[in-house]
């Protein structure tokens, strides 16, 4: 009884029993496959694995290992730390097939444990190269199988539902939707940007004629060069392939840079010229005294550029205090507000109906804000609020006005979008005629509504 199976000290083997995935516990050989033969068929049929029972004897000793966590503890010999006992039999931990009384429907948890292992494998990884097994978890490239698993999955997920007590009906979970998208714009970059990413960093990597593994610095300085040649360059920055209409070749690196809408060649803008002569806004009190606040609000953000005293005395000019209640009720010790020149309001007020009636029926072009600067520098007269020695400070006060009203714009269909905003639909009902109406805000309000019933 005192003899045992030595442990192997080789290089460790997979433990033979299924699902036994142990590989820091000792491993153990099978009985002798001719002195204990019938003690090495007892181990064959206890761990019940249908691959060692197509094999030989003499393989099963030679190639294949139990580790100790099947073993009891009385199995362990005490002589010696390093073997267990002859007549030691595998008994714990063990799925004999008799044992497993398993639901039918465990399969279905089993798949889908597998496809989410899968799906997390695809979206989860910094490697090149797959491992063995796991063929989605590497880089995605144009022959990977990503691309036919995204879109798989897309349709597994949007099957998914989940039941809700508290309404007691299967409802869709948000998470669940944006995974979806997540997975849309995958495959969006991986069908339409994959050659543009590569061919971006290929000129990365070739910049400095052959850097194959290029540094954080270098990479930087290659960009920043890249950049630079782009701009330069007579093609659209856009574009691949499209002529620039720009006369001047550093228009776009001074666009880029500062900020500020450049209008060189007026050929293309044209076709986007907008009449809106037409519009007459009629404003009540309240809100033309909401514009002259606005207007200085506006005059705040151009003095931070503009340092000129002259320029400055034309913007501020005023005949007269109407309209300054607003103003005038917030001052206070220290208080930064501005009071803006009358032709300066007239100018904001105009430019700000304006804007309110062409961003929404021009916002699908390309390079909006340069149209819309466009429209306005065609419609009105800028040169009052320029000095003798600044012809252009007029263009300072079209971009800002121009990207403000964008933004609070967007803002507003947002605020639509999640309801934040029901006064569309007051305006719609009294104004059902009026050619002013933003059709984006009222197609965001149905959206809106459209919600509400689902």
């Amino acid at each position: 009884m005192a003899s045992f199976f030595g442990e192997k000290k080789l290089n460790k083997k997979k433990c033979s029993v299924p699902y036994c995935s142990d590989k820091v516990s000792s491993q153990f050989r099978f009985p002798h496959y001719i002195r204990e033969e019938n003690l090495l068929n007892i181990w064959v049929n206890k761990i019940s694995n249908k691959t060692l029972k197509s094999l030989s004897p003499k393989t099963i000793y030679l190639d294949h290992r139990v580790c100790g966590v099947h073993f009891r503890e009385e199995m362990f010999s005490k002589e010696t730390n390093r073997g267990i006992i002859r007549t030691a039999i595998p008994e714990l931990f063990l799925f004999e097939d008799a044992n497993v009384n398993l639901d039918p429907d465990a399969a279905d948890t089993a798949d889908l444990i597998l496809f989410l292992d899968k799906l997390f494998d695809s979206l989860n990884c910094s490697k090149k190269f797959s491992l063995p097994g796991k063929p989605l978890k590497a880089a995605v490239t144009s022959s990977s199988p990503h691309l036919e698993f995204w879109k798989k999955s897309i349709q597994i997920i949007s099957s998914m539902k989940f039941f809700s007590l508290k309404s007691n009906k299967f409802v869709s979970v948000p998470t669940l939707k944006n995974l979806i998208h997540t997975l849309h714009g995958l495959i969006y970059l991986t069908q339409e940007l994959l050659n543009a990413l590569e061919n971006f960093f290929s000129c990365i990597r070739s910049y400095s004629v052959r850097e194959v593994n290029p540094s954080v610095n270098h990479f930087r300085t290659s960009f920043k060069a890249l950049i630079i040649n782009n701009f330069l360059s007579t093609h659209s920055p856009t574009s691949n392939c499209k002529q620039d209409t720009y006369e001047g070749p550093l228009s776009n690196l001074r666009e880029f840079f500062t900020s500020e809408i450049v209008v060189e060649n007026t050929e293309v803008l044209k076709s986007d010229l907008v009449k809106t002569n037409n519009i007459r806004p009629g404003r009540s009190k309240l809100s033309k005294c909401t514009i002259t606040y606005m207007s200085g609000f506006i005059l705040k953000q151009i003095f931070k550029i503009v340092k000129c005293s002259n320029c400055k005395r034309n913007f501020t000019l005023r005949n007269s205090r109407d309209q300054l209640d607003f103003i005038e009720a917030r001052q206070y010790k220290k208080c930064n507000l501005i009071i803006p020149g009358s032709y300066f309001t007239f100018l904001c007020s105009q430019a700000i109906s304006r804007l309110n009636f062409l961003i929404p029926r021009l916002c699908h072009k390309q390079k909006l804000s340069v149209i819309l600067a466009y429209n306005l520098l065609n419609q009105f007269d800028f040169k009052p609020l320029n000095c003798k020695d600044h012809i252009d400070t007029h263009q300072i006060f079209v971009s800002i006005v121009v990207k403000y009203s964008i933004f609070f714009w967007s803002k507003k269909i947002n605020n639509i979008l999640n309801g934040r905003d029901q006064k569309i639909l007051r305006y719609n009902e009294t104004n059902r005629k009026s050619v002013t109406i933003d059709p984006i805000k009222v197609i965001a309000y149905n959206r809106y509504k459209s919600k509400l019933k689902k």
